[in-house]
């Protein structure tokens, strides 16, 4: 399912957004670390309601699969650290702003 339907609405996110994410490397949009990005550049311009709709359905949804995938990996401790932090950011931000993921079908 990759570069399926949650691929191409994020895309569409961020076109509407006028966001456009290049990195110059083969990678899809909506790859952890480019929304990451994604998110401190709506905070950073103050775009609150952006940043939320991100978060609530573009990145919340899986975001926390990902992260026990990443914890439960042979990746290395910098990693597990890492991840272990965007947990905690994330839920502070989660419970901050009082948001409601929207549940999705998860395939990994």
């Amino acid at each position: 399912l990759l570069m399926g339907e949650s691929t191409r609405l994020y895309r569409h996110f961020l076109a509407e957004h006028e966001l456009k994410m290049t990195t110059g490397m083969n990678e899809p949009e909506d790859q952890f670390g480019l929304m990451l990005l994604a998110l401190a550049y709506f905070m950073e311009q103050d775009n609150v309601l952006a940043a939320n709709i991100l978060l609530e359905v573009h990145l919340l949804p899986w975001a926390f699969r990902y992260l026990d995938c990443l914890e439960a990996a042979p990746v290395g401790e910098f990693y597990r650290l890492l991840g272990a932090l965007v947990r905690i950011y994330l839920n502070n931000i989660m419970c901050d702003a009082n948001l409601t993921v929207e549940p999705k079908k998860l395939y990994f």
